[in-house]
């Protein structure tokens, strides 16, 4: 993970852009993320996803005079969004299982792929204080086992495929703060989900400084958390540095640069007990 964290260092304080006006109403995201299981005491689990994702805003988002990162948040600008995604992994580990004989050791390999798409909409309610966002999700997911031990080798598969579907209600008591209840079914945990969040920009004059934290009311997760805080400094409208801290120790540095006012790349490193992973990601605006 040497590289991966020097390629975070590496955005460091990278001149900033002239001031920035342009527009855009539409944004496109591509996404890559690789990440390695720890709860695997006796093999390892590696995974994979590939993530592209598209917004059309309703109206032109204006971005003078806000970080471009937070410039559609700060303009309470509605949309709807499409999503498509491949995760795949894959896992080898050994185990006993115990009889007569005592400890016969079996070796295991599962292997699993999963594809999902989906659509939501953020919708900001004109002249009010009120937020609405809902999505909806289908996901088809391949599933492999093989095991081999004294006693025999064995195989099998089978093929699960879900619609999930989530939503927020919300409000935004002054500029820049947003305060919802999320409840639905979370397509990572496979279980039903329910938090409170909140997310605060502060302005600092040419600078800002993001704020969000989540408590998880109902989250019967297989990486359970109670709750999420994190933050990012806006070092100009283009860079931000920040993080994100959970319980159980987990924690994660993150960093985007916008290269132009239509062009960005984010870099992401989580560490916690259940796993580690980087991922990358290049945004487009137009």
């Amino acid at each position: 993970m040497r590289f991966k964290l020097g390629l975070i260092a590496s955005f460091g304080f990278v001149g900033s852009m002239p001031a920035l006006a342009e527009p855009y109403q539409w944004e496109i995201e591509g996404g890559y993320s690789e990440g390695e299981d720890k709860l695997f005491v006796n093999g390892d689990q590696d995974t994979e996803r590939y993530t592209v994702s598209g917004k059309y805003y309703f109206s032109a988002v204006e971005t003078l005079g806000r970080p471009l990162a937070e410039a559609a948040f700060l303009g309470r600008a509605s949309n709807i969004n499409l999503v498509t995604d491949y995760r795949s992994a894959a896992s080898e580990y050994q185990y006993c299982i115990y009889g007569e004989q005592g400890c016969q050791v079996q070796h295991r390999q599962n292997d699993m792929s999963r594809v999902g798409v989906g659509a939501g909409i953020e919708y900001f309610v004109p002249n009010s204080i009120f937020y609405l966002s809902a999505s909806i999700k289908r996901s088809e997911q391949e599933l492999e086992y093989r095991a081999q031990s004294p006693a025999g080798d064995s195989y099998y598969s089978y093929d699960r495929n879900k619609t999930y579907w989530s939503a927020a209600v919300g409000v935004m008591p002054v500029d820049g703060w947003l305060i919802a209840a999320n409840f639905g079914e979370n397509d990572e945990f496979n279980g039903s989900e329910s938090s409170l969040e909140t997310k605060y920009v502060l302005p600092l004059g040419e600078r800002a400084l993001n704020l969000t934290g989540e408590y998880y009311i109902d989250n019967h997760g297989y990486h359970y958390v109670d709750w999420k805080i994190g933050a990012d400094y806006y070092f100009s409208p283009t860079f931000s540095v920040g993080g994100t801290y959970a319980d159980g120790d987990t924690y994660g540095i993150r960093a985007e640069k916008f290269f132009t006012e239509s062009f960005s790349l984010a870099v992401d490193y989580q560490e916690g007990d259940y796993e580690e992973s980087f991922g990358v990601s290049l945004k487009a605006r137009f």
